[in-house]
């Protein structure tokens, strides 16, 4: 795992990672595992989360837990794809998100991706908006976010 930032709460010292099982392997699962099949997750996302060599895990952890993750999927073609987006409820409020948001989006522009997506949520519209993102379109019920870039800088 890769120390990003440590972000400073009410709640304690939160620090962010970058972490893939490509990268750690074993350690990986051990370690977000139990995220993958949690029923809480589930219900709340509406699917469980999946990996691949593709993703790239912002990683959230307060006294040893994971309490928040986001991925980001290299898709080829300096494509992107934000996805898996979770914080527990008592971490909520506090900039998680936001952090590891911008730690998948800091990666992608240190990978040289051109293209980056995401679907939103409700609750993240407002981060993809504030973070440069465009609305691009609609899948099903959820808003389509897209962000242009060349060598890491946001086209407007």
């Amino acid at each position: 795992m890769k120390h990003i930032k440590t972000l400073k709460t009410p709640l304690g010292d939160i620090d962010i990672y970058l972490d893939s099982s490509a990268q750690s392997g074993d350690e990986f699962y051990a370690r977000m595992g139990r995220l993958f099949a949690n029923k809480v997750i589930v219900q709340e996302l509406g699917e469980p989360f999946t990996d691949s060599p593709d993703h790239t895990w912002a990683v959230a952890i307060h006294d040893c837990c994971v309490v928040g993750v986001g991925s980001l999927q290299d898709l080829g073609k300096k494509k992107g794809w934000l996805t898996h987006a979770f914080v527990c409820r008592l971490y909520r409020r506090y900039g998680v998100h936001r952090a590891l948001f911008r730690a998948r989006l800091e990666h992608a522009r240190a990978i040289g991706l051109e293209q980056v997506q995401g679907l939103a949520v409700p609750a993240t519209v407002r981060t993809f908006e504030q973070e440069g993102f465009s609305l691009a379109g609609k899948r099903g019920s959820f808003p389509l976010y897209e962000l242009l870039m060349v060598q890491g800088v946001p086209l407007l």
